[in-house]
């Protein structure tokens, strides 16, 4: 291929190193000579091989008009050796009058007394994402906010609370909203359906109200607010309807909807191992990672394999994995770096 070593003796790192530097070139020439502002957001959820193809565009950006700008947790520097080097604008918590303003400024909080505002200010910590979160519950669950004597019933204390909340709220539509959060982000709709059991119309319905709640991202995807969020709505969600929905997504992607599974097994494995489908959780992982490796993402791949063995220690029934656990360990021993 493009790619590949000169000689069987080059190591197979510099393959993965070559295609990343001829990446990370791609998207500056398709950038032009007209300056650029180049954003991302959230980068502390990007995944090795990402992160290492945006430290070439950073090299690179250093002879054409090109201004990377990332937004990140504090946890990047851990995870990236280029994030010490970049220059960095540290955004601190905001204060009470910055908070007071951000609060006024939402319209689904305007009714909300002073008393109550200030309370959310204090419970938010400065933190833009609990502020809005913590407002939205205390304006969503309680109409007569406004009209009680000091207004502080109805202040959730924590992001939980507030999700909490807006799901009792929502009656039928909560079930729906669990069940999204069992799926994870961007499932296809049809998916949705058969694992809840709805009608498509339904199903837009309950989503019509999850979204006026403020838990679910505007637009056409089955997306969140914030992957906090869902991950306050998952956490809510009894255990045992959890087990529950990730057996009818185990079920339903073993029947109708395999392609999902095999264009992104890593996505769906976990599902499987959650209803006790250990053999077949321990198979995709390993084929996540053998796919991983393939593609050089290392990093991708020991995650892969590590997934892998954590579902064959907890298995009741080693039998059933010991085809799948050897294809793991002559996948793994095919590369002995894969850090």
């Amino acid at each position: 291929g493009l790619f590949a070593p000169a000689s069987a003796a080059e190591p197979r790192r510099w393959t993965r190193d070559a295609l990343h530097e001829r990446l990370g070139a791609v998207v500056v020439e398709l950038l032009g000579d007209a300056p650029t502002v180049l954003s991302v957001e959230d980068a502390h959820w990007l995944d090795a091989s990402t992160l290492s193809v945006l430290e070439r565009v950073c090299a690179l950006a250093r002879r054409v008009p090109l201004l990377v700008v990332l937004t990140a947790r504090n946890e990047l520097d851990d995870r990236w050796r280029l994030a010490r080097d970049l220059e960095r604008i540290e955004l601190a918590r905001l204060d009470e009058r910055d908070a007071a303003t951000m609060l006024d400024a939402m319209t689904a909080t305007q009714s909300l007394p002073s008393r109550a505002v200030h309370a959310i200010v204090q419970h938010a910590g400065g933190v833009p994402l609990v502020l809005e979160q913590l407002a939205l519950g205390a304006a969503l669950r309680d109409p007569a906010v406004a009209t009680e004597r000091d207004g502080l019933r109805a202040v959730p204390t924590s992001l939980r609370d507030s999700v909490q909340a807006r799901l009792a709220g929502l009656g039928r539509a909560r079930r729906t909203i669990e069940g999204l959060a069992v799926l994870g982000e961007g499932v296809p709709s049809a998916l949705a359906v058969a694992v809840l059991g709805l009608g498509e119309d339904v199903l837009h319905a309950h989503v019509g109200e999850a979204r006026r709640a403020e838990l679910l991202s505007p637009g056409p995807a089955l997306g969140f607010r914030h992957a906090l969020v869902r991950d306050a709505v998952y956490d809510s969600t009894a255990s045992t309807t959890r087990v529950e929905l990730h057996a009818r997504v185990a079920a339903a992607l073993g029947d109708r909807f395999a392609s999902l599974v095999d264009e992104a097994p890593e996505l769906y494995a976990r599902h499987f191992e959650v209803a006790g489908l250990g053999a077949r959780a321990i198979e995709l992982w390993s084929i996540a990672g053998e796919r991983a490796r393939q593609r050089w993402a290392y990093e991708e791949a020991s995650r892969h394999l590590q997934s892998a063995r954590a579902v064959m220690l907890e298995c009741e029934e080693p039998s059933l994995v010991r085809g799948a656990v050897i294809a793991m360990d002559r996948a793994q021993d095919r590369d002995c770096d894969l850090s």
